[in-house]
């Protein structure tokens, strides 16, 4: 039996088998962070546009991902705070509640999407093409 370098409890996939409360709880962050990034995106201060919900979005998304991808190194798993993100973006963008659009077509609502999907994605390789580091096995006894 080998074990991880980082965390003794990997199988020979990289996976740790628990968390699954974790990865719900970074998954509904993902989805939050989309809310909040569409909420904010479109906030100005005096005539000048500070679109803070994209910048939060590209700051905290890969984080989110990155953590998933401790968990679970599958591309469905590791990425669950991005599909998320991405679901809530898309349903509440476009489709946003009482029939509004929260995704105008501006600058601000660009760097929302393609900053956070970039950044989300980009971390999402990042943990696809780590290597499994494995440790050499333990021996006991002498």
């Amino acid at each position: 039996m080998t074990q991880g370098l980082d965390d003794p409890g990997l199988d020979e996939d990289g996976n740790t088998g628990d968390g699954v409360g974790t990865l719900t709880l970074l998954t509904i962050d993902g989805a939050l962070i989309g809310g909040f990034g569409l909420g904010f995106t479109p906030l100005y201060v005096a005539a000048i546009p500070v679109p803070i919900g994209a910048v939060i979005s590209m700051i905290v998304l890969p984080w989110l991902v990155l953590k998933a991808g401790e968990i679970d190194r599958g591309p469905s798993m590791a990425g669950a705070p991005l599909w998320a993100w991405l679901f809530v973006v898309g349903v509440l963008g476009l489709l946003g509640p009482g029939g509004d659009v929260l995704l105008p077509p501006t600058w601000q609502s660009a760097l929302l999407v393609l900053g956070g999907l970039g950044t989300g994605l980009w971390a999402l390789r990042k943990v696809l093409l780590s290597p499994v580091q494995l440790a050499k096995p333990v021996v006991k006894g002498g």
